[in-house]
Formats: C-alpha cells, sequence, structure tokens
C-alpha cells in the first residue's frame, strides 16, 4: 500500500524535526493502516470527538497509524497558538486494538441504526412512488378505490419488507448510502428504455423497467461490495461520480455532436454514453477513494469543489461566448472542465489542509452565499442588465468567499474541542 499525499508531507516534516534520523526512515518505509472501514484511513477532529479517543492531545487535528519493520507508530497533527506540530509516539498491539475496538462499538451503536433507517425509508418511498403508481398504471382497469388501496398496500409492504431484510444483519450508513447510489441508477436505467424511443414500445415500458431495474441495481452493488465495507469517504464519493459520470455522458456528445444529430438518433446516443458513464464513474471514483485513504471530510470537499467549479466553468464559457447565444455547447463545455477541475483542487486541497464533513460544507454554504452577495450587491446598485456581468461578479464573490471562510476555519473544531472538556 502506498502512502498518500499527506503522509508524505509528515514524513519531510518528521524527517526535518529529527534531521533525517533513524525515526524517519521508519515512516518512509511503513505501511499505513485502516482505522476502521467507516473512519478509513484518516481520523479527523469530528471523528476523535464523536469516539471520545485521544483526550490528552489538546488542539488535535487528525491522526493515522503506521505500520513499519519496528512497530506501529501514531502521528497526530495538533494545533497550538496557531502552529501546527506533528505528535509521533509508538503505539503497542494492545492499543492498536482497543483503538479499533472503541470505534467499532461506537460505530455499530449509532451506525447499523442509522444505515437502517436509511434503506428502510428508502424502500417505502420507493413503494410507493414506483411499485405503488407503477402498479396502478399497469393495472389499468381497477377501480379509483382499488387504485388507493393498492397505493396504500405497496407502501406497507415495502415498509414490511425492508425493514425485515435490514433486521437480519447489521448494515452500516456507508454500506447503505451506496446501496441507495445503485438504486438512484436503477431508476434511469429502468427508464433508459422508454427513453430509446422503440417503433413499438410495449404499454407502460418505464413502470415495469423501474420495478426491475432498482432492486437489481442494489442487488449488483451488494454483490460489487461483497465482504468489503466502505466508508463514508467511499459512499459519498461513489455516488457523486456516478452523477459526474450522468454529466459527462450527456455532456460530451453534446458538445461534440449536438449540431449533427437529430431525434431520435440523438437522444439514443445521449441514453447510451449515460448508461455507460454512470457506472464508469462510480468506480473511478471508488478506486481514487481508496487508493488515496480519504476522510469523510475529504469527500464531501470534493463534492462542495466540483458544484463550485461547475458553476465557475459555466460563467466562464458564457463570458467566452460573448453575443454568440444561439448554441448552449460553451456552457456545457466550460462547466465540464470546471467538474473536473473541482476534483483536482479538492485533491490539492486535502493534501495540505485538513477537512472535516462540517467545515466543507461550511465552506459549500460561503461560496453560494458570497454569490449571491455579489449578484445581489450589482442588481441593488447599478442598473446592469447584462447576464455575463452578474455571472462575472457572482464567480468572483464566489471565491473571494470560499477563501476568506477557508482561511478563517483553518482551526474550526479544535478550540471547540477543547472547551467541550
Amino acid at each position: 500500500m502506498r502512502l498518500s499525499s499527506r503522509a508524505l508531507v509528515w514524513f519531510w516534516m518528521m524527517a526535518a524535526l529529527a534531521g533525517g534520523g533513524a525515526k524517519a526512515e521508519l515512516v518512509a518505509r511503513g505501511e499505513l493502516l485502516l482505522i476502521s472501514p467507516q473512519v478509513g484511513y484518516v481520523l479527523d477532529a469530528e471523528e476523535r470527538s464523536r469516539f471520545a479517543l485521544f483526550p490528552e492531545l489538546p488542539g488535535f487535528r487528525s491522526a493515522q497509524v503506521l505500520r513499519t519493520p519496528q512497530g506501529l507508530w501514531l502521528l497526530a497533527v495538533v494545533e497550538r497558538a496557531n502552529r501546527r506540530y506533528l505528535v509521533e509516539r509508538p503505539l503497542s498491539e494492545a492499543e492498536w486494538e482497543e483503538l479499533r475496538r472503541q470505534v467499532r462499538l461506537s460505530v455499530r451503536r449509532g451506525g447499523s441504526l442509522a444505515g437502517r433507517l436509511w434503506l428502510v425509508s428508502h424502500a417505502t418511498a420507493y413503494g410507493f412512488a414506483i411499485y405503488g403508481v407503477g402498479l396502478t398504471d399497469v393495472l389499468s382497469s381497477l377501480s379509483p378505490r382499488e387504485e388507493v388501496g393498492t397505493l396504500m398496500l405497496s407502501t406497507g409492504v415495502a415498509f414490511g419488507v425492508s425493514l425485515w431484510a435490514t433486521g437480519r444483519r447489521a448494515v452500516s450508513l456507508a454500506r447503505a448510502r451506496m446501496l441507495t447510489a445503485a438504486s438512484y441508477a436503477g431508476i434511469y436505467y429502468g427508464t433508459a428504455p422508454e427513453l430509446w424511443k422503440l417503433r413499438n414500445p410495449p404499454d407502460y415500458l418505464g413502470q415495469y423497467g423501474r420495478m426491475v431495474a432498482v432492486p437489481a441495481s442494489m442487488a449488483a452493488m451488494e454483490l460489487i461490495l461483497g465482504r468489503t465495507e466502505p466508508t463514508d469517504a467511499d459512499a459519498t464519493l461513489t455516488g457523486w461520480g456516478m452523477a459526474s459520470g450522468a454529466w459527462y455522458g450527456w455532456a460530451l456528445p453534446h458538445v461534440l455532436f449536438s449540431e449533427r444529430l437529430r431525434d431520435p438518433t440523438e437522444r439514443r446516443v445521449y441514453v447510451s454514453a449515460i448508461s455507460a458513464a454512470i457506472p464508469l464513474g462510480g468506480y473511478l471514483a471508488w478506486r481514487y477513494s481508496r487508493s488515496r485513504g480519504l476522510s469523510a471530510g475529504e469527500a464531501e470537499l470534493t463534492r462542495v469543489l466540483t458544484l463550485v467549479g461547475a458553476y465557475t466553468g459555466l460563467s466562464v464559457g458564457r463570458l467566452l461566448a460573448g453575443e454568440r447565444v444561439e448554441t448552449d455547447r460553451a456552457y456545457v463545455a466550460g462547466a465540464s472542465v470546471g467538474v473536473a477541475g473541482g476534483w483536482v483542487l479538492a485533491d490539492r486541497l486535502a493534501a495540505q489542509h485538513e477537512y472535516s464533513v462540517g467545515r466543507s460544507r461550511l465552506l459549500g454554504i460561503a461560496a453560494g452565499a458570497g454569490g449571491l452577495f455579489g449578484a445581489g450587491t450589482l442588481y441593488a446598485l447599478t442598473n446592469v442588465d447584462d447576464e455575463r456581468a452578474y455571472l462575472a461578479v457572482s464567480t468572483a464573490t464566489a471565491w473571494l468567499t470560499f477563501w476568506i471562510v477557508h482561511r478563517v476555519t483553518e482551526d474550526l473544531g479544535v478550540r471547540s474541542d477543547e472547551s467541550e472538556r
């Protein structure tokens, strides 16, 4: 297993502090250990507070565990007086097992119930919206009273079956999110034959397709996962990778071929490209998350920055298009570049800074609020009507606000953790 970029940064810090001594060489030859499937390889400040770990380390920011030929080492980053320090100490096998046991018990107490709630709520909604509505459409001879009864019965059966199925085994929230991400893809795959525009399609093709594709997609995801327990970061990025894949599956044909394709050929190209891109995007995001050993906060940062990047790319595409507004290909191309740029920027920032889920979401809210503030200020103080001016100003203020809040929240969660003790 290769070291993450952050571990390499820590190695060079240790080498400088230790004068290139033996301990730094041990870190260079070490192997990062998985703390737990839910936590991943990095324990951040939020998770430390949730699991009540390392109370002896005030100003805790993050920690990783390294196995070397000389034994286990705990590498923790702490912040004191606005400066970061590396705390490095040996860890016995008993301490390592106790750390994992404490995390495992905490996750089991809250994670399995949260995962069960997530799956049961989705299954109940599907029982009403997919099976209940679908059956009332397919069984067109039903009376209004029978239709209402079918809706109620489908919803109740879906709730009961999902409650029974999730009670047979503990399901973590991360695994539940992976399964529901597959179910979202199943909704699309069930609708795809209807979008294909067959010459003589069977009646209610979409309803049949969704009723079959949703459970089939979830079963396929369960088979793919097998005994592998995903982390929260895996779940976040895999779902977001599938969504990104769907975007590129539509955007690339639109940018390259939209002026040369006509219905139904154009529609079929889109359907085929999206169908192929969804699992590809999910797979690539899954591999990226596993290889990087990201925390849940870093995965959330990726989601935030791809959205901000997409808006930035859209704005730039509109500005470059100038007065030529007869086609939206420039917007789509710009947003596509922005999404990719968001993934790259998140990877760079995660290698240099610490992010919890709360901090990443706060940065996303800050960017959105900053963009609205910029556009609102321009609208209130001027008589400008050109949409390009609003896009330019809102994009600039979004990134400015993101940067300001990023600086302000460098120690967010650290001092609050200390005040709770």
